[in-house]
């Protein structure tokens, strides 16, 4: 009884040995059985380069099935026939049925680690050869044949994804079911975690360096929606515990995914978006020409640099996070108008140089038209274009204090103001044009006529060849006015789908129009009526009521609307001009209000 101590410490120590032996002979079983597969002819013949390369009949295919049985011998299989399921099948059987021989003595461990929780560190080492014998089994095989894949597809990237992700699943279930074959104690699911993890990240580490070379943001938005789909639409959640396990490799893919996304959409911005490198003859093709035939230019011509801006928002929306698409569909937006802002510039000096009646106002339709394309795209997304720009105020300096100055801006409202700004642009410039006309008529009519005399007019003079030169000075301004406004709704009519558009923007064109045009009408026929009584004549005012010049106008405008289908136009205009017009004569100073725009 007194040495029963020194007994039991014998009895540890001699247990210690067993399992130690126990553990040996487990471990080296299963690393003589991974060396064993290693060395099979069907290992050794799948990843062994083939003479005709990659693009050669050998390369694994991306089917499940095989021609050789589970519990074919190695070596039995043709590489040109077997698969990677179908390889990895033949592998496990393998590996199954011969480590099935110590299959007892891992049962007795598991128990022993039950009774006793220090006999679970010889279980760990057991699990830790396991882990590299499995890895070093699977992962040249996965790893060759998403080579063989990605090399012979013009687009290695998706064929990674849409190929090597599904087969990662079932090669990861299968390997859960493999393990749960020899291991039943659930403390050691984290070595089994650790294990598919490592499976995937040979994928993971394949599919990084091919990332790393993309460029094209078309292409990383459509890796991004595939490896989300994979995420979300269950596929992940049926592949069961394997596939639960591989969410974390999935997500490092999409973030590592995102990242380049949105380094190259940076770069689009600065290079492609960002750098201006048009001259005027690059405009032309979205510019009315002298003697061209085309009524209206397409709904879908516009400059590279609003379709290049457009196609990185529409590529860009769906790929990265919101806060992120905020960030740099502001920037984007921003270069954009401001470089159709300059390409307007540009326009309107060299159209000022050329014979064309309208130059600066072709400049305004032209940013006009671009900015309710960009507005109207950018309306649909659900997204903050509100962002605090800051900077350090050096001014101050002096007095040894730097201060940091902030300003709140919308890229959104910017657009709006660009566009407003530049429609009351065209309108007062259109009007000046057309009312120029009319006042060099009023300033003669007011000259050959006197100063009112309780409320009459009398007249200075009132010779035959004064009013025959009057009225010949008004059809020919007339004639003038009639040309100037066909070319006015020719040029809105060009670049402008929408007919309401038009509406909107001809309508305080013709309110200034017409209301200059009835002061004059008014003087003239006043001067007209003291013309006959002071001649004892009845010469009739051959001039066109302004009932008749309205008339006359609304049907050039109805012409501009035929062949646009409104259903089909963008947006038009939703705010208010709030323009004055211009004093159309001398001899009157109206301050008309103009039409209240519809939203």
């Amino acid at each position: 009884f007194k040495s029963a101590a020194g007994y039991v410490s014998r009895v540890h120590i001699v247990q210690q040995r067993a399992l130690m032996l126990l553990r040996d002979l487990i471990v080296s079983k299963c690393t003589s059985i991974g060396t064993e597969l290693q060395q099979s002819d069907t290992f050794t013949s799948y990843i062994a380069p083939t003479a005709t390369g990659p693009g050669s009949s050998s390369t694994p295919a991306t089917s499940s099935s095989s021609t050789s049985a589970p519990g074919a011998e190695s070596g039995t299989a043709s590489v040109s026939k077997v698969t990677l399921l179908g390889l990895t099948e033949i592998l496990n059987a393998n590996f199954q049925a011969k480590l099935d021989e110590v299959l007892p003595l891992i049962r007795q461990l598991e128990e022993r680690c039950i009774e006793r929780k220090d006999s679970q560190i010889y279980l760990n080492d057991i699990l830790g050869v396991y882990y590299d014998s499995r890895l070093a089994l699977l992962s040249p095989v996965l790893g060759h044949y998403l080579t063989s894949c990605c090399a012979q597809s013009p687009e290695p990237l998706n064929t990674l994804v849409e190929q090597g992700i599904p087969n990662l699943l079932s090669i990861s279930v299968d390997e859960c079911k493999l393990f749960h074959q020899f291991f039943s104690l659930e403390t050691v699911n984290t070595h089994l975690k650790s294990m598919v993890e490592g499976i995937g990240m040979v994928v993971y580490e394949k599919f990084r360096a091919y990332v790393l070379k993309v460029d094209d943001l078309k292409e990383l938005s459509s890796v991004i929606d595939n490896l989300r789909n994979t995420l979300l639409l269950g596929k992940l959640k049926s592949a069961g515990e394997g596939g639960t396990m591989l969410s974390g490799v999935i997500h490092k893919m999409i973030q590592d995914t995102q990242e380049r996304f949105i380094f190259r959409a940076s770069m689009f911005i600065k290079d492609v978006i960002g750098q201006f490198r048009y001259n005027f003859p690059d405009m032309l093709p979205y510019l009315r020409t002298v003697g061209d035939t085309t009524v209206a230019l397409e709904k879908d011509a516009h400059f590279p640099t609003l379709n290049n801006t457009l196609l990185l928002l529409n590529t860009m929306h769906k790929a990265v996070e919101k806060g992120v698409f905020e960030g740099l569909a502001q920037e984007a937006i921003g270069v954009c108008t401001d470089l159709l802002v300059r390409c307007s510039d540009i326009i309107s000096g060299q159209r000022s140089k050329e014979k064309i009646e309208f130059p600066r106002e072709e400049a305004n339709l032209f940013l006009v038209r671009h900015l309710l394309t960009l507005r109207e795209s950018i309306a649909p997304y659900d997204a903050n274009f509100t962002f605090v720009e800051k900077w350090v105020d050096l001014s101050s300096l002096v007095n040894k204090k730097v201060t940091i100055q902030e300003k709140t801006r919308d890229t959104k409202k910017d657009v709006e103001a660009h566009l407003k700004v530049t429609c009351e642009r065209f309108i007062a410039e259109c009007t000046e044009k057309l009312l120029a006309n009319w006042a060099q008529l009023g300033q003669k009519l007011k000259k050959e006529s006197g100063p009112p005399t309780s409320g009459a007019v009398q007249l200075q003079a009132g010779a035959a060849s004064q009013l025959e030169a009057l009225l010949k000075e008004y059809a020919t301004v007339m004639n003038a006015t009639k040309q100037q406004v066909k070319e006015i709704v020719m040029i809105l009519k060009y670049y402008l789908p929408n007919p309401l558009t038009i509406n909107i923007l001809f309508r305080p064109i013709k309110g200034h129009l017409m209301e200059a045009y009835q002061t004059l009408y008014n003087g003239l026929n006043t001067y007209i009526q003291d013309y006959n009584r002071s001649n004892r004549k009845a010469e009739p005012l051959t001039a066109l009521t302004p009932k008749e010049l309205l008339q006359w106008i609304e049907e050039q405008e109805k012409s501009a609307h035929s062949g646009s289908p409104q259903e089909t136009a963008p947006r038009p205009l939703a705010f208010d001009l709030n323009l004055k017009a211009p004093s159309p004569a001398p001899a009157a100073t109206p301050t008309p209000t103009p039409p209240a725009v519809a939203p």
